[in-house]
């Protein structure tokens, strides 16, 4: 059995920079078997890409040389609004 990935490397794995483009972030998919991936900005959290999303792109007839900056602009309602509360709850 193989011993989990420590966080870091699997985030890294899941990523793709903003500047990458729609193809290589379909490739990527393709190539872990995944549906999902997180589209960073230098190393920070940016927004979600799906395979629906590119579905959606396909559907509408974007360019796959397009980058991710250009084709992710929405936000993510979800992952960006997520608070942690830090403190226990035995207190």
């Amino acid at each position: 059995m193989r011993a989990p990935e420590p966080l870091e490397i699997l985030l890294k794995r899941l990523s793709v920079d903003k500047s990458d483009n729609i193809l290589s972030a379909l490739k990527k998919m393709d190539q872990l078997g995944i549906k999902l991936l997180i589209v960073n900005d230098n190393g920070s959290f940016k927004s979600l890409l799906s395979i629906g999303d590119i579905q959606r792109a396909i559907v509408r007839g974007v360019n796959f040389k397009r980058r991710l900056a250009e084709f992710s602009e929405r936000k993510s309602r979800f992952a960006s609004s997520i608070k942690v509360k830090m403190t226990s709850d035995n207190q």
